[in-house]
Formats: C-alpha cells, structure tokens, sequence
C-alpha cells in the first residue's frame, strides 16, 4: 500500500510541475524511468506489490491515471468498494489520480489513527 501511495504521490508532484502525464510511459517501467529522470523517485522504489507481483499503471489520458496491485491471487478483481474486508487478499488495491479507490481497511483506519494524533497535536 505504501509503495503505491509514494508512486502516486511522485505521479502527482510529475502532473503539477509538467501539467501532463508522461506521453511515453505505457508500463511501471517507462513510469518509472520518468519519474527517476525528474528525480521524483529513487531509482530503488520498488514496483511490485508486497506479493512480489509487478504493479500496474495506466494512463487514462493526459492528466488520469491508475497505479493497482492485483492483490494475492495476481488477477484482476476490481470492484467498486473502498474499503477491502480484512482477509480478502485477492481484491485489488487501486490507486487513481491523486488518491486510493481501492484499499485494505485496515489501512484506512491506521491513517484516520495517525490524521487524528496530528490533529490532537495541534
């Protein structure tokens, strides 16, 4: 979940400085190359998922995009929920232009933990 969140986020700073997606990435690999030439990202980030399968991405167009991991089973199994029962490993974590579509529950209630502790900081 935290590699595509920093992917995304690298993808974001990517939009805002160049005002358009790279035109030439079609795969992970070409985002990357990209990203690391604008020194966004390090070279290292992975782009697997924590199953050790290769992350998708997708443009859709100049400024929409998708980063997903095909979870457990390393199949499509996308629907529209946000949060992911815990257990169900095989469904997709999905990433979409500036923000998560699909996620772990459990990861959800972990950033409303750590929002909430920077709120009562304050």
């Amino acid at each position: 979940v935290n590699t595509i969140r920093r992917l995304g986020n690298a993808i974001d700073r990517y939009l805002k400085k160049e005002k358009n997606l790279p035109t030439d990435a079609k795969d992970i690999s070409d985002l990357m190359t990209a990203l690391v030439e604008k020194k966004l990202i390090p070279a290292s980030h992975p782009t697997v998922d924590g199953w050790s399968n290769t992350l998708k991405y997708t443009s859709l167009g100049t400024k929409n995009y998708t980063i997903k991991s095909l979870g457990s089973d390393n199949k499509e199994n996308f629907e529209l929920i946000k949060e992911i029962p815990e257990g169900q490993y095989h469904m997709d974590i999905v990433w979409t232009s500036g923000g998560f579509h699909q996620v772990p529950l459990k990861y959800l209630e972990q950033e409303r933990k750590q929002r909430t502790r920077k709120v009562q900081q304050k």
